[in-house]
């Protein structure tokens, strides 16, 4: 009698050592995937010469078409980068680099308006959104942009 109880302790410990391995092997996976976002981060960083050394953690909203060809909005944790006060010239540089590394435009995840756009890039498992936002001189002419890019796997 003692002997069963002993192996249905041990049963259950086995059993409860496995979920916790299991648990800790998941959340391992997630932390990896926003390094890897972070990666990607330090390597637009290396290609475009601008800094986005404040990445936060985020939740992105990325518009696609389900079976019944309406829009629907997925969300999905992300990483972003906020880049404030750079010229026009170093904000197409951050297209530049998407387009030049094989990103493409999706077109549900697009605008744009006079003082600011939004444009969604693709790529295998990875979705990027770059929101531009103008700041106007007097005369309406841009003086400077503020950028924040958002991507997910």
């Amino acid at each position: 009698m003692m002997k069963r109880r002993y192996t249905l302790i041990l049963i259950i410990c086995l059993f409860l050592i496995a979920i916790g391995l299991i648990i800790k092997f998941k959340n391992s996976n997630v932390i990896e995937e926003k390094d890897n976002i972070t990666f990607f981060f330090e390597l637009m960083e290396e290609g475009t010469g601008i800094d986005f050394s404040s990445i936060s953690d985020s939740q992105m909203e990325w518009r696609v078409i389900d079976e019944n060809n309406d829009v629907a909005i997925v969300k999905k944790l992300s990483k972003e980068a906020l880049v404030q006060g750079i010229s026009e010239s170093d904000s197409q540089k951050i297209d530049d680099f998407f387009e030049d590394n094989g990103f493409e435009l999706d077109v549900y995840n697009i605008a744009d308006s006079p003082e600011g756009g939004l444009r969604g890039y693709r790529k295998n498992r990875m979705y990027c959104i770059v929101k531009d936002g103008y700041k106007i001189s007097a005369d309406d002419e841009a003086i400077n942009v503020d950028v924040k890019i958002d991507c997910a796997l």
